[in-house]
Parts: structure tokens; sequence; C-alpha cells
């Protein structure tokens, strides 16, 4: 399947059935589906929308699919129902999160421990949110592993965690704990969590985010003279939807939970 136009592309979207489920920021454009709790003998359709620096879209192509089992179906070359709830047997019957965690799963970006849960409330730390965040904005096609930080540890067989931290450096998203320091194995914060996203989206879709008034003061208000700023634009443009709790008594300090962090990156997807 291939797209094409006469204007220069600024991202592609896949959609299955006309519902998104990947949006990707780099050249070359692939796509994963997990079609895991598809049934096996159903036809879909598959579409690429391909949208200029502004926004706007700019080329399309659709094909016709037939699934012939449950597995991870790849689709290269892009120039509803959903899923089923037993994919996770913890989000049944009450997470919060199973549309977003559920969405990023089909896109391929998540995915459960060894027993099979998904683990909504645990934390995430600062390289597992850096390849989640970077599957989300599929930024990591490449093999680049250049970053300012000597604290990464050694690269595996992925690249883990080096080629994904590099992705988000390239758009300015995350910066270190202190000089040459990323702390890899810390915490992610809930305030890093949205300054990251709206950095990213702020470099990959600038467009896509209005700036505040100026007399728009978010819940937290000026809490932090680094993250402050993030959270005001991050609440005026609708990232923070959908977080369990978000208001005046949210602690923006606490360890992010692998719900929370799959909510703020189907956000981001949406709204770029």
């Amino acid at each position: 399947m291939k797209v094409s136009g006469a204007q220069a592309v600024g991202k592609v979207r896949l959609y299955v059935d006309d519902r998104l489920i990947a949006t990707d920021y780099r050249a070359p454009y692939a796509f994963k589906w997990n079609t895991r709790s598809v049934a096996p003998g159903s036809t879909h359709t598959l579409s690429g929308r391909a949208y200029n620096a502004a926004g706007s879209q700019i080329g399309a192509s659709a094909i016709a699919v037939k699934v012939a089992s449950s597995s991870n179906l790849k689709v290269r070359e892009v120039s509803s129902s959903p899923v089923a709830m037993d994919i996770f047997p913890d989000l049944v019957g009450g997470s919060s999160y199973v549309d977003a965690v559920l969405a990023l799963a089909e896109a391929g970006v998540v995915s459960g421990f060894k027993d099979g849960t998904f683990g909504a409330d645990r934390p995430v730390n600062r390289a597992q949110f850096s390849k989640m965040a970077s599957g989300t904005l599929g930024i990591a096609d490449g093999t680049s592993i250049q970053t300012p930080f000597f604290d990464l540890g050694t690269a595996d067989a992925e690249l883990y965690p080096h080629k994904f931290v590099a992705s988000l450096v390239s758009l300015g998203a995350v910066q270190g704990t202190s000089v040459g320091n990323f702390s890899p194995w810390e915490s992610v914060s809930r305030a890093q969590l949205v300054t990251v996203a709206v950095r990213a989206l702020r470099t990959l879709a600038p467009q896509a985010l209005d700036y505040p008034p100026s007399g728009y003061v978010s819940y937290l208000g000026a809490f932090d003279p680094k993250h402050g700023e993030a959270m005001r634009i991050a609440e005026y443009n609708g990232l923070l939807e959908g977080l369990v709790g978000y208001g005046s008594v949210w602690d923006p300090w606490l360890a992010a939970s692998r719900g929370e962090v799959a909510q703020m990156l189907r956000n981001l997807t949406v709204l770029g």
C-alpha cells in the first residue's frame, strides 16, 4: 500500500476500518497491526493517509486484507470493532485506561507481562517510557544511539534503551536528570511525562497545540518553573483528558503508572 502526493509529507496515519491505529512522523513509514484478537478469516480495510506539515491531508490509499491467523500484520511502504478484552485479563471489569491501553496494544506499542497482564497501576521507568513514546510517535525506526548520556548501560539487540532515548533527544523532548545522566531506571514522574509529550508535539506537529491565553491558569498553577508551563499547555489542549483524578490535588511528582502513560500517549496520537 503506497501513499503519494505532490507536497512534502509531515506524517502518515494508519487506519483499520476507519479507526486510527497509529501515526508515524518519520520516513520510512511503517506500521504494525496486532491482530491477536481479530477473528481469523475476517476482512478489514487498511488505509494510509498522508498529511503535510500543516496537518492537511495530501494523499490516501486503502487496501482490503483478510486475516489468516491471529498475529502481527506488518504494513510497510506507506508513502471497527474494538480489541477484545481478553488480551489483558487484569483490565476486565474496571480499569479507566482500557481504551487507551488496547489502542496502543493494537498498534504494537505496548504489550503485557509474561503472565498476560498489563499492570496498569505499575510504575514506568524512564527507559521504558522512552520506548513507549518513541513507538507511539513512530520516530525510532533508525539505528542512531547517540545521546549525551553515559548511564544508559549496554544496549541490547533492539538497541534498547539507547535508540529510543536518542530519538526523543533528537526532538528536544527529553533532558537528563543531571549533566551526562538520564537515570533510565528511575520512575518517570507525571510532570516529566506531560513535559515530554508537549515538547515532542511542539516539534513534530506544532499546529496541533494552541497556546493558552495569558489569563488561563491550569489546575496546578505555576507549580514548577520547568514543568508548570507544559502542564498548562497540555491541560488547555486536552492532552490530560482521561487521567484519573486530574485536578488541583493531583500530585505531578508521583511516578506515572502504565495506565497513565498509555492514556497520555493515546491523547498525543489523536491530537497530533
